[in-house]
């Protein structure tokens, strides 16, 4: 089976609610990791399967599972079809440290009345509009879950003591940004090396390094979402570079953190647009070139086929494409396509532009495309617009990667095969030289100036 995955993330305006996140996964598998906040989840189809304090647990879909902040658990799927799951991300304010020791004592709960608020409560935060319907249900969900978790506080023990793990954790979350090394710890909580490594892990089921690293991914997952860029990120999460933050956050959310930004940037903004302040970055980005003050405009491309597609004006009146605005018409026109006579021909134009540019995916982009065209039309048979919505944010991500990699040449020549709804063309790339040492690539017959050249040597 081919390895699938959705996902959508967004920070709603909802007082108490740190993230929401929605997945569907055929075979990721979450490693051990923890979280600030309260993971309150449900499934929609499939089931989960995680170990919590070294019990192993599983979340089918009439379950809601409550867990705690900052004890480690990880998850995959139970089931050959993978998951599809929601989860709200609830702070401290809607249950406080009092109810950690309850939730890892039973963390499932069967409770129909809970299920339904959770679902309504999902409902209510993917629409702008209706965050005080979103307050309102939060409110009913903690008070539900405190009735479930309250009896047990009375029965709870207290557990044997901590000191060394307590301390080191204390020690890791105080130094989280700027890191320590394992000698230095050890000499400040005065303990073995050795001895600290495996109190720690016994302590809490989770070895120092990695609570550390899911600590700062945590944290790059809310700087993301606040619209800080992915290098950005890195530094200020506590990652040696950008690499270093993207293999970690892959390896623990499932996507890299580009991709995930771009899903909450989907789900706060609607529709791509460029103003002509990123006009002008994304023109210095993709060329490497510093613009004047007064240089440069955006406005809507010159070809008919593509009036709602702007592009970028730089100093001397060459044209490249945004790479977010191509990506965002590119989804439009694949979903418009998926139940015409157009799309065989749609699917070979698609696949053949990413096996020029991304050969190594694209196979897994054809099967993705015979497959979303099965789900698209069933969603619209059926009106239901929020896998649409989740279809929709794939395929813009997809795209979007594929102009990461390729650049304003590879957008430009996107914009034409949409424009043309994805018919295959021989491609016409002549490169030629402009005045004042600019140059010109001609892609699919619209000529694009990338700008001024460093003189010859």
């Amino acid at each position: 089976m081919t390895a699938w995955q959705e996902i959508s993330a967004w920070r709603p305006p909802v007082a108490g609610v740190v993230e929401v996140f929605h997945a569907h996964f055929t075979e990721h598998a979450y490693p051990m990791h923890v979280h600030d906040a309260w993971t309150l989840l449900i499934v929609d189809n499939g089931a989960v399967r995680y170990n919590l304090d070294r019990h192993e647990r599983g979340t089918p879909n009439h379950i809601v599972s409550l867990l705690p902040p900052q004890v480690p658990h990880n998850g995959s799927p139970a089931t050959p079809d993978g998951f599809h799951k929601r989860v709200v991300y609830l702070d401290m304010t809607q249950l406080d440290e009092s109810f950690i020791g309850p939730a890892v004592d039973g963390p499932d709960l069967a409770d129909p009345v809970l299920r339904r608020r959770v679902g309504q409560l999902h409902a209510a935060l993917a629409n702008r509009g209706d965050e005080f319907e979103a307050q309102s249900r939060l409110a009913l969900i903690g008070e539900r879950l405190r009735e479930h978790l309250r009896p047990r506080l009375a029965v709870g023990s207290a557990g044997p003591a901590r000191g060394i793990a307590q301390n080191l954790r204390d020690l890791l979350d105080e130094r989280l940004l700027e890191g320590i090394t394992l000698e230095e710890a050890a000499r400040l909580v005065h303990a073995h090396p050795t001895h600290l490594v495996r109190a720690f892990s016994a302590a809490f089921g989770i070895a120092p390094h990695q609570y550390v690293m899911s600590r700062r991914v945590d944290l790059a997952r809310r700087l993301l979402l606040d619209g800080q860029r992915p290098g950005e990120v890195a530094n200020a999460a506590g990652f040696y570079d950008q690499s270093h933050l993207t293999r970690h956050f892959k390896r623990v959310v499932g996507i890299t953190p580009g991709r995930y930004a771009r899903t909450g940037a989907i789900r706060g903004t609607g529709t791509a647009r460029v103003d002509q302040k990123t006009c002008h970055r994304l023109f210095l980005r993709q060329t490497s070139l510093k613009l004047r003050a007064s240089a440069g405009s955006c406005k809507p491309a010159g070809s008919r086929a593509a009036k709602a597609l702007p592009t970028c004006v730089g100093p001397r009146g060459g044209r490249f494409m945004d790479v977010a605005t191509a990506a965002a018409a590119a989804t439009t026109a694949l979903l418009g396509a998926m139940a015409t006579d157009a799309w065989g021909r749609s699917v070979a134009g698609i696949t053949a532009l990413w096996r020029r540019v991304r050969p190594d995916e694209a196979e897994t982009v054809h099967t993705a495309l015979t497959t979303t065209q099965t789900q698209v039309l069933a969603a619209r048979q059926c009106g239901d617009a929020a896998a649409l919505r989740r279809l929709e944010i794939e395929w813009y991500s997809r795209f979007r990667d594929l102009l990461d990699m390729g650049g304003p040449e590879v957008a430009a020549e996107l914009h034409e095969l949409a424009a043309r709804g994805f018919a295959e063309r021989p491609n016409i790339n002549q490169r030629g030289t402009a005045s004042g040492n600019g140059s010109i690539n001609q892609v699919a017959g619209n000529q694009y100036n990338l700008g001024r050249q460093p003189p010859a040597q």
